[in-house]
């Protein structure tokens, strides 16, 4: 077994599985921690121990400290690995405390800072000369009006961050469309009212998804990884529920090599594109400086992110990996089911539709036939943690 522990946070995601599973099999004692004792991957025969800690939302400081002295109880300084901003940016804020106890891979602070607020980043592409969405920033309540009058409906409204913390209280943003100039008003009001920041405000577009991924070493991109979104969550947007290994694009991974060499990043991260219907053009959505929500299906395909980030982490040498199958197919399958009761419950009501449509919808999610197809969540070789998401799930919408 290997001598260095891993402390592996928001133990609820299924990326976390993919990550416990991973370290474990290659003989990593693996710590897996959570806000609650119902999180899925808790219960993975893979997780050496699991602990419950105060929740970052509801009492940042309680949250560092008492990873601090989880890992100084541990010792031999445990890699920590973060799957969620909720977790990532306070641990950031203290690296200096983590690093004396804990391994923590990350860029310099103000590159870490650009790639965590969506305005700095989109102010970074359009310095490179990397594609975006039209975006507005704000900075006052005139900004807003002058943009109202300006921007094509519907459009989206963004945050500048998915996470942040206000008189000590996490604040979750998440982007939202706006139909009208009356209704972007109210949100962009909300939005500013509730983390005192203006929004950015940005076309809708409504091409396909990318995802491109990477481990990088000083702003040189070790091991590469692409995939495509199929389906959503939500129907309108938000986290993937199924999604494909693709051969990386080479003008998005263009885009992404400048971007993150510019960053010097260290780390993992994700870099997300969304094609510009009619001409199908790349356009930069955001940058995800950490690991993602759909980590199973790299893994799947051959590229083992959590452990080639461990080995980095313990000061190794990572090879270059630029290599992986294509195509392998991922699926969340709680997700799933919520995109279809969206599909046919929620939305379809309001659309035109007919038979063969819905039966379409119903088929393609009982028969999926796309190729070489895993889950992130449910394994035969480790049972537990399918039944404890669904029991979480509902305990959540209960209490």
């Amino acid at each position: 077994m290997n001598s260095v522990q891993a402390l592996v946070l928001d133990g609820h995601l299924p990326s976390v599985l993919a990550c416990v599973r991973s370290l474990s099999k290659h003989g990593v004692k693996v710590i897996c921690g959570a806000e609650r004792r119902s999180a899925l991957a808790l219960h993975s025969k893979f997780a050496n121990e699991a602990w419950v800690y105060p929740s970052p939302l509801t009492d940042v400081e309680a949250y560092v400290q008492s990873v601090i002295q989880k890992l100084s109880t541990m010792g031999g300084r445990p890699v920590v690995f973060c799957m969620s901003d909720n977790t990532l940016l306070p641990l950031a804020q203290h690296r200096d405390q983590i690093e004396t106890v804990g391994r923590l891979v990350l860029p310099e602070t103000e590159n870490f800072n650009v790639a965590f607020d969506k305005a700095l980043t989109l102010k970074l592409a359009e310095r490179l000369g990397v594609p975006m969405p039209q975006t507005f920033f704000i900075e006052s309540q005139e900004d807003l009006e002058s943009v109202l009058g300006q921007i094509k409906y519907p459009c989206i409204i963004k945050p500048r961050q998915s996470c942040l913390w206000v008189a000590g209280k996490g604040v979750r943003g998440k982007a939202e469309i706006a139909q009208t100039r009356e209704q972007a008003r109210e949100i962009a009001m909300r939005v500013h009212s509730t983390t005192n920041t203006w929004p950015l405000l940005q076309e809708k577009l409504t091409g396909q998804e990318f995802g491109v991924f990477g481990l990088w070493q000083d702003g040189q991109w070790q091991v590469k990884f692409a995939h495509k979104r199929l389906r959503s969550l939500d129907p309108m947007g938000g986290a993937s529920c199924l999604r494909q290994s693709i051969e990386l694009p080479s003008d998005m991974a263009g885009y992404a090599e400048r971007l993150m060499a510019e960053l010097k990043w260290q780390g993992p991260a994700m870099v997300e594109f969304k094609l510009d219907k009619p001409d199908g053009a790349p356009k930069l959505m955001e940058i995800n400086g950490r690991f993602w929500g759909s980590l199973a299906l790299s893994v799947a395909a051959g590229v083992d992110f959590p452990y080639l980030a461990y080995l980095q982490a313990c000061g190794q040498t990572v090879d270059s990996v630029v290599r992986y199958k294509v195509p392998v197919t991922a699926r969340s399958f709680l997700a799933d089911c919520v995109n279809l009761y969206n599909v046919l419950i929620v939305l379809r009501p309001n659309r035109p539709t007919s038979h063969v449509s819905r039966w379409s919808d119903l088929s393609s999610f009982v028969f999926p036939k796309e190729p070489n197809l895993v889950y992130d969540v449910e394994s035969w070789g480790d049972l537990k943690p399918a039944m404890w998401q669904v029991i979480d799930a509902i305990a959540r919408k209960i209490f």
